[in-house]
Parts: structure tokens; C-alpha cells; sequence
């Protein structure tokens, strides 16, 4: 079983809701502690029907079961948002919280902190709505807590932010081990679950129902705000990863039908943004100390985005390449690298050849490398590096001479 502990996002927001809400949640719990019990009555009578009996005490419940979200008796809309606010016990609400918290300030960090809020608010009311009108006909024990909602939430961070990765906690054969796993596997590993155990149920009311029909709100809220282009997700959305599959272009965003000159920007919008800029690149290079280069990758769509001229500084484009290729990363080794090139020149002889090398070794591709280690001039690298050239070469020539045939255009 996967625990989530935390992300590797970007925020462009700080979670100021997220922890609201998980307050408003612990004092809920303390309000409900605080209530005295108080005796249940069923009704007896039939509608129309005199059976001489009016209702029977079948014993006490805690004062606010009235708030939970009951089944089966009709619609009742404060039960829609009370019932989400309360947990059944301090074990329940942990369990609920670190979901909460991991999803939550995600898509806080998306949309930010009021949107967050009515996000949240609406999609657990909406999913308490349909779980209510599902078994009007069929009573049932009443039903509360934030899961439904927060499954909503975290289908939206699945759908905005598939390959972000999530610190998880595993527990196998009682050994904890710490990974990294990616939002879309995590939230599919979750809702299968549930789905598999609501089938196995036969869809009756329960944890696992509530779950899913949770999901389903969020998937169809997620999807629809995403395909009119009210979110913003800096292309890691579900699209845009389905997009570069594919291997299409980027959506262009549309431009205005009027042309408006910009104004000045004052000293303190320069200065605003110049703080902007600091921060962003300063999370990216947080993100390539601790070894997350597609984290690192996405948060140069922010930088674009609040400076389209902003330039790169060599060690931090070097530091990147660097990462991108620990991780096996080469497409993106050979991009960076190309913008190395025509950007900087004091490292441009091992830049090219660490691309002929990718090119032989790594893609096979011995003709296009020997090509690059032609462009590479032997006297601007040290006795080792010039060995390393001299070794490739022999390579190249040797996989030619065995007849390699090179089937990539790259």
C-alpha cells in the first residue's frame, strides 16, 4: 500500500487553504467530541396507516449522527457539506488529512487558494448529492468524512499533473521503504482498488462506493475545466503529456484579436517580477539537488512564462544536462546540450563529444556520430578527453565496417 507523504511540484501558490481546511477539519472533530448523546427514535407508523404506535427508542447516538449524510429518507442539503467536514474518530481523520494535504496543496499550488477552496467544497457537496439521490429508495447507514472529496481532488491532480511525483511511503513485508511514484499511477492504483472492491460488493453502499462516485466528480470536473482552458498547468497536464506521445506540437494559446501597446512597467512591477524570477530558478535548482529533473524541467515554463527573454547561466544549463543524463534522460541530454552550443563556447568541445558518445553508444547511431567528432577540436580537451575521442572513433568505424545500419533519423 502506497502512503502518500509529500510532492515534488512546483507551487505557484502556497498551501494557505490546504492547511485551513485541515484545521477546519480538526476542529470539527473536537466540536463533535464535545456534543452529548442523545436518544434515537425510529418511526413506526406506516404513511396513512394508524398502527397505534408512534415511534421506539432504539437507543442513544451521538448528537451530531443528524449531520452525517443519510441514505435512503430523502434529500437533505446541509448534510451535504456537514457531513464531509466530519470524521468518525482521530483515525479516520489522519488518514484523511495526509491525503488531504499531499492533493490538496497541489492543486492549490495550481489554482490557487480560493479556487482551491471552492474546488474542494463543491466537488465533496456535489459527490454527497449524488451519493444521497443513488439510494433514496434504499436505506442505508448513514455515511461522513472527506474522502469522497478528496478523491476528487486527487483525480484533478492526476488529470493536471500526471507525471509530477509523489514521495510515498511502502510498507513491504513490514519494511518501509521511501519512493517516488508518479500522480497517475497512484491515483489509478487507488481508484482500482476501491473499484475492484465496490464490484466485488455488488455497488452497495459503502466506503468504496463513496470513493469512486468521488473520483467520477473529479474526473469530470477536471476534464471539463481543462478542455476549456480555465487551467493553467504549465503543459504538464494529461494533454499535454498524450500530446508529446504523440509526438504533436505544443497547443498555441491563442493570441488577442486586438493588439494593445504594453505599458511601462513601474519600478515596483520590475522589481515584483525580478523576485519572481529568483524564486522560480532558485526551486529549479532545488529540483536538480534533489534529483528531479522533469520537476526541474517544468518549472523553466515558468520562468518563460515571466520572462520570454530571460537567459540561461552556463553552470546551471551544464548542471542540468548533467542530471538529465544520470537519469538515462538522452533525448533531453541532446536538446539541452544543442542549446548549450549555440548559446556558450568555453565547454562546447566536451559538450560535442559527450553527444557523439551518446550517439554511438547510446543510439547506435555511429555515422551521425563520427560526424560530431569532427566538429570536436582535439586541442581544446585535456590527454583523457582526447583518448575518449580517439576511442569513439575506432568505435564508429569498427559497428560501420560491421555493417550497422542506422534506422533513426535523430
Amino acid at each position: 500500500m502506497f502512503i502518500p507523504l509529500t510532492s515534488d511540484t512546483s507551487l505557484k501558490h502556497w498551501p494557505i487553504a490546504t492547511v485551513s481546511l485541515i484545521v477546519v477539519h480538526i476542529v470539527v472533530l473536537v466540536v463533535q467530541g464535545s456534543m452529548q448523546m442523545h436518544p434515537l427514535e425510529v418511526d413506526l407508523d406506516p404513511p396513512g396507516i394508524d398502527v397505534g404506535a408512534q415511534a421506539i427508542d432504539v437507543g442513544e447516538v451521538p448528537g451530531w449522527y443528524d449531520f452525517m449524510l443519510s441514505h435512503g429518507d430523502g434529500l437533505h442539503p446541509v448534510q451535504w457539506l456537514t457531513s464531509m467536514l466530519m470524521h468518525d474518530g482521530w483515525g479516520h481523520l489522519v488518514g484523511n488529512m495526509i491525503f488531504l494535504w499531499v492533493f490538496g496543496h497541489l492543486i492549490e499550488g495550481i489554482v490557487g487558494p480560493f479556487a482551491f477552496v471552492g474546488l474542494y467544497l463543491g466537488l465533496g457537496i456535489l459527490q454527497n448529492f449524488i451519493g444521497q439521490l443513488m439510494f433514496l429508495g434504499f436505506p442505508a447507514e448513514p455515511s461522513l468524512g472527506a474522502s469522497g472529496a478528496i478523491y476528487s481532488i486527487m483525480v484533478l491532480a492526476a488529470l493536471w499533473a500526471p507525471q509530477d511525483n509523489i514521495q510515498s511511503l511502502l510498507i513491504v513485508t513490514f519494511r518501509p521503504l521511501l519512493i517516488h511514484v508518479p500522480i497517475l499511477i497512484m491515483c489509478l492504483f487507488y481508484f482500482l482498488w476501491d473499484f475492484g472492491i465496490a464490484l466485488f460488493q455488488g455497488f452497495s453502499l459503502g466506503t468504496e462506493l463513496l470513493h469512486v462516485t468521488g473520483a467520477g466528480v473529479g474526473f469530470a470536473a477536471g476534464l471539463g475545466l481543462l478542455a476549456t482552458g480555465k487551467i493553467d498547468c504549465d503543459e504538464r497536464d494529461m494533454f499535454s503529456m498524450i500530446r508529446d506521445a504523440a509526438g504533436r506540437p505544443k497547443r498555441a494559446k491563442a493570441r488577442p484579436k486586438t493588439i494593445i501597446k504594453p505599458r511601462e512597467a513601474t519600478a515596483d512591477e520590475l522589481q515584483e517580477k525580478m523576485r519572481k524570477l529568483t524564486f522560480a530558478w532558485k526551486t529549479f535548482d532545488a529540483h536538480l539537488v534533489s534529483g528531479h529533473p522533469d520537476s526541474a524541467i517544468a518549472q523553466l515554463h515558468i520562468v518563460r512564462k515571466l520572462d520570454q527573454d530571460v537567459h540561461w547561466d552556463e553552470p546551471r544549463l551544464l548542471n542540468l544536462i548533467q542530471v538529465l543524463q544520470s537519469h538515462q534522460r538522452m533525448d533531453d541530454v541532446m536538446r539541452f546540450s544543442e542549446i548549450y552550443l549555440s548559446t556558450f563556447s568555453s565547454r562546447k568541445q566536451v559538450v560535442r563529444l559527450n553527444m557523439a558518445r551518446i550517439l554511438v553508444v547510446e543510439k547506435g547511431l555511429p555515422r551521425k556520430a563520427l560526424k560530431m567528432l569532427a566538429t570536436v577540436d582535439l586541442s581544446g580537451l585535456d590527454a583523457k578527453n582526447r583518448q575518449v575521442a580517439q576511442n569513439l572513433e575506432r568505435q564508429c568505424k569498427k559497428l560501420i565496417d560491421e555493417g550497422t545500419v542506422e534506422t533513426r533519423d535523430d
